[in-house]
């Protein structure tokens, strides 16, 4: 005999929306590709939804609907009376809860954002200043969850999925990502990620309202100034860079962050590439503050290039750290560059 899903038995969602990680506006019919998205869509709880998703009666319950059942009946109550729906045919599993952590965690290792801060949260952003700015992330966050749905029903291709993914990080995950590896030769550690990218100790993280007002070129550059001048990447930065006049610098960056077969290969006359960026030496110069900053910040321009027109070394990194990041395989603190690089020590910097 089938057993009829209960409304205790969605119960976990509640806490999910108390924990801030869903809307209470939510239908079931959203509920997979969110728990999708996280990486948390256990078995159990795959069987549990598969119940409802057979039932048109049921899929397009709210969140906010089960709430307010539970707290007026019953845990027992069965799922349909509270829509007046049939019953189920399919049967149910014991559903197994994921904690809050276990859900927080794997938002966070994705989207590099806690998942219950008011900047995944919030559609805009207030500055210090009190300007009010649309917050990106908050519309990709919502996005995200649409493009897990349309792979999982083959209607988009993991390339395409990848893409949406890179596209959503340039702006934060993938600064980091990119700027660490390039002037330390590593990405930063899981812990150091979320230094960067959202913490309460960091005023001036990626997610900050102030970073919200810098285009992604921009973010690039101010955060490689800020590691090649004066933080820890400048002394190996200034072995390598500082001794060459501007092109010099400029061209052996674009052969370590693009790679000139790659960019060839692409279509790009690297000749011009090189020579567009040299011709903009004064402009780099007045964002970074001298002749190192002036490399410096055309290093950070080059690195966002790369990752916007999908081209080169760092790009090809990049995606595949992204791969491996939504498959829960990540690894942080290392070299994202493969063997196959020609660049030995500090990545970009040989």
């Amino acid at each position: 005999m089938a057993t009829v899903p209960t409304i205790g038995d969605f119960s976990w969602l509640i806490q999910l929306v108390d924990a801030g990680l869903i809307k209470a506006s939510f239908k079931f019919s959203d509920i997979r590709a969110m728990l999708q998205s996280l990486n948390v869509l256990t078995p159990e709880i795959d069987a549990a939804l598969k119940t409802v998703e057979a039932n048109p009666g049921l899929i397009d319950i709210g969140v906010q609907t089960l709430k307010d059942a539970l707290a007026k009946y019953p845990p027992e109550t069965p799922l349909s009376e509270i829509t007046g729906g049939g019953t189920p045919t399919t049967p149910t599993n014991p559903v197994l809860t994921p904690s809050v952590q276990q859900v927080q965690d794997a938002f966070k290792a994705l989207a590099g954002i806690a998942a219950t801060s008011s900047k995944a949260l919030e559609e805009f952003l207030t500055t210090p200043t009190g300007q009010k700015v649309k917050n990106e992330f908050y519309v990709e966050a919502q996005e995200m969850a649409k493009w897990v749905s349309q792979l999982n029903a083959g209607t988009a291709t993991p390339a395409q999925f990848l893409d949406k993914m890179v596209e959503f990080g340039s702006d934060t995950t993938g600064v980091a990502l990119q700027v660490y590896q390039f002037f330390t030769g590593k990405i930063p550690t899981q812990a150091g990620m979320t230094y960067l990218v959202d913490s309460p100790t960091n005023a001036a993280d990626l997610t900050d309202p102030t970073y919200a007002l810098l285009n992604a070129e921009n973010r690039y550059i101010n955060m490689a100034v800020n590691l090649g001048v004066k933080g820890e990447g400048a002394a190996a930065f200034n072995t390598a860079y500082g001794a060459l006049d501007f092109k010099g610098a400029v061209t052996k960056m674009y052969a370590a962050i693009i790679g000139n077969s790659q960019a060839a290969a692409a279509g790009v006359n690297v000749s011009a590439a090189i020579d567009y960026v040299v011709a903009q030496e004064s402009y780099f110069k007045a964002l970074g503050g001298g002749d190192l900053g002036a490399k410096a910040a055309a290093a950070g321009f080059l690195l966002h290039k790369g990752l916007q027109a999908g081209v080169g070394v760092y790009d090809d990194a990049v995606r595949e750290f992204y791969a491996d990041l939504f498959a829960g395989q990540a690894t942080y603190g290392v070299s994202i560059l493969g063997a196959s690089s020609a660049y030995e020590g500090f990545d970009g910097l040989a």
